[in-house]
């Protein structure tokens, strides 16, 4: 069978490579947009045990890790200087007041060292909570939204 297969391509290559070319042009037209009509996620089994126990910990007890995480650069070279302090506690309470960010804390207001590194860099990390959708868009607006520290 493949080798019958194999002589009848090599036989009728341009009938097979016309067929193919025609083939790609209309995968192409009907496939071409699907991209935009995909949403991200869709990676977690909603009938398994551990997703029912991360949402009942969610809504019961405030749980859920950090899926916005910001990396931010003191000016002046020290994330614990009075300066970037001040920037870097403002920057935490804008984070806050976005609609659908919840638990959010830094290193500035969790005086948390384990955020913050020795090279003037610290964290500042929240939770948006819906769909992987709803979280793409979200962090977009509140990294619009926020000014840089220092």
């Amino acid at each position: 069978m493949p080798a019958s297969l194999a002589r009848l391509i090599v036989r009728r290559r341009r009938l097979v490579l016309v067929i193919a070319i025609v083939f790609m042009a209309v995968a192409g037209a009907f496939g071409g947009s699907v991209a935009k009509n995909l949403s991200n996620g869709g990676f977690d089994d909603p009938n398994a045990e551990s997703t029912k126990a991360r949402t009942f910990i969610d809504a019961n007890f405030g749980g859920g890790s950090p899926n916005l995480v910001l990396l931010v650069t003191a000016a002046d070279g020290n994330v614990s200087s009075a300066a970037s302090t001040a920037a870097g506690r403002a920057l935490t309470a804008e984070l806050a007041r976005q609609p659908g960010v919840s638990g959010v804390g830094s290193y500035w207001s969790l005086q948390a060292p384990p955020l913050a590194s020795t090279k003037g860099k610290a964290l500042v990390l929240g939770r948006i909570t819906g769909s992987e959708d709803v979280v793409r868009t979200a962090s977009r607006t509140c990294l619009r939204r926020s000014a840089a520290p220092g």
